[in-house]
C-alpha cells in the first residue's frame, strides 16, 4: 500500500470517527467511549499481505488491512469504523450495522456503498418488524447474553428468543432464504 493511500485511510477514518462519536457516543459502553476518546488512527491500522486472511479483520482494537487483495480500503472504512465499536459481530448484526451506515450515508453523504447487501436485506426486515421502536441501537451491545437480556426486557422473551433464532440461522447459511422464511412465518402468525 502506498503511503498516500494509507494517509487517505487515516484522514477518512478521522472524519468517520468524528461522525460516529457525534451520532452514537451516548450509546457506547464506557470501554468503547474510552477507546474513542483515546483513539489514534495512526496506530489503529496495520497493513498485512496474506492470501489466507480476509480483506480486513479485527484483532482486539487493531484493524488489519490485507494488501494481498489490492482492494481500495476506503470503500470498507465506514463499515470498519462503526463495526469496531460493536463488540461481537455476527451476520445479523452486520446487517444492522449496514442499516445504520445507510442512514449515516444519507445524512452525511459519505459515498458509502453497502458491502454486505444480503445481510442488510435481512436486517432491514428484522428492524422494521421488531426493532424500530426500541430506544437503544442494539449493534452496540457487546455480547449475545446482554443482547438477549435487553431484547427480553424491551420486547419480551419470546421476541428475544426469536431474534436469537434468526441470528443463529444466519450463522449457518450464507443464503438467508431460510432466515427470511422464519421472519415471514413469524409475521404471518402474528397477524392471525
Amino acid at each position: 500500500m502506498k503511503k498516500t493511500d494509507l494517509n487517505n485511510v487515516f484522514s477518512v477514518s478521522l472524519r468517520l470517527f468524528t461522525i460516529i462519536k457525534e451520532e452514537y457516543y451516548n450509546y457506547l459502553s464506557n470501554d468503547k467511549k474510552e477507546f474513542l476518546d483515546k483513539l489514534d488512527v495512526f496506530h489503529l491500522f496495520r497493513v498485512i499481505k496474506d492470501k489466507k486472511l480476509p480483506v480486513f479483520s479485527f484483532v482486539g482494537e487493531t484493524v488489519y488491512l490485507n494488501n494481498y487483495y489490492k482492494e481500495e480500503f476506503l470503500n470498507y472504512l465506514p463499515f470498519i469504523c462503526l463495526a469496531i465499536l460493536c463488540g461481537k459481530i455476527d451476520p445479523l448484526k452486520i446487517g444492522l450495522i449496514e442499516k445504520e451506515l445507510k442512514e449515516l450515508n444519507d445524512k452525511y453523504a459519505l459515498g458509502y456503498k453497502t458491502i454486505h447487501e444480503k445481510e442488510l436485506d435481512v436486517a432491514s426486515v428484522v428492524y422494521k418488524a421488531f426493532l424500530e421502536d426500541i430506544p437503544y441501537p442494539i449493534i452496540f451491545i457487546d455480547n449475545d447474553a446482554d443482547l438477549f437480556s435487553y431484547l427480553a426486557e424491551e420486547k419480551g422473551s419470546k421476541l428475544a428468543l426469536f431474534y436469537k433464532e434468526l441470528s443463529d440461522s444466519m450463522k449457518v447459511s450464507e443464503d438467508y432464504s431460510e432466515t427470511m422464511d422464519l421472519i415471514y412465518d413469524y409475521l404471518s402468525n402474528k397477524v392471525k
